[in-house]
C-alpha cells in the first residue's frame, strides 16, 4: 500500500478579498504546520467546514457572485481513490468568503 499523509487544520479566509484555492490555503507559510509547497502525494479525500457561507468553485473566478454557495457550518465532501488519475485538484478549487471566515480543512494524500 502506498504511503498516506494526511492535513488536518483551521486556516483564515479572509472577507471580501480574492478567492483562494485550498492549496494556497493549506500550504500558507502563517499556519503552525503547512504543507509544503510539494504535496506529499495526490489528494484523495477532502473535507472542510466554514464558520461563515462561503463561495466554492474551480479557479479564480469565484467571487461574491459567482461560485456555489456553501452555507456555514455545512460540511464539503470529495473523495477519490488516487488510482488512474482520479485525485482532487486541490490548486483547482477555489474559496470565497464574502466577511471573514475560519475553515477547519482535513486532506489525505497518497503517494
Amino acid at each position: 500500500m502506498a504511503e498516506q499523509q494526511i492535513f488536518f487544520g483551521t486556516v483564515s479566509i479572509t472577507g471580501a478579498a480574492t478567492a483562494r484555492s485550498i492549496y494556497d490555503l493549506v500550504t500558507d507559510t502563517a499556519l503552525d504546520f503547512p504543507l509544503s509547497k510539494n504535496l506529499p502525494g495526490q489528494c484523495v479525500s477532502l473535507n472542510f467546514v466554514a464558520t461563515q457561507d462561503l463561495k466554492v468553485g474551480f479557479a479564480s473566478q469565484v467571487d461574491a457572485t459567482h461560485g456555489a454557495t456553501l452555507t456555514a457550518g455545512t460540511y464539503f465532501t470529495d473523495s477519490a481513490t488516487g488510482a488512474g488519475g482520479n485525485t482532487i485538484p486541490i490548486g483547482q478549487i477555489y474559496l470565497y468568503a464574502g466577511t471573514t471566515a475560519t475553515a477547519t480543512i482535513y486532506l489525505r494524500f497518497v503517494g
